[in-house]
């Protein structure tokens, strides 16, 4: 596997794509990264903006990004990260 890290905004751009875009980075990815989406991410850009405010119809909780996390995780080596 190569040393490759990707970002996922949990819940974006709707519930069934996030988690097949998680299973999908989990695969070729060694470190994916899953982002709480939230109200007001002012350090970020116009796209991850506009990401947190789709996810949001899907996220309500932290609890909900790590139900999502436990139920779509595949074993392998790939490592989660949360932000």
């Amino acid at each position: 596997m190569k040393r490759i890290m990707t970002h996922l905004v949990c819940g974006y751009p709707n519930q069934r794509d996030s988690q097949e875009i998680f299973k999908i980075l989990q695969n070729y990815s060694q470190f994916v990264e899953v982002q709480f989406p939230f109200s007001d991410p002012i350090a970020d850009w116009l796209i991850i903006t506009e990401a947190n405010k789709m996810a949001l119809n899907y996220i309500n909780s932290t609890d909900d990004v790590f139900n999502f996390i436990v139920k779509n995780r595949i074993q392998n080596n790939s490592e989660i990260l949360a932000m």
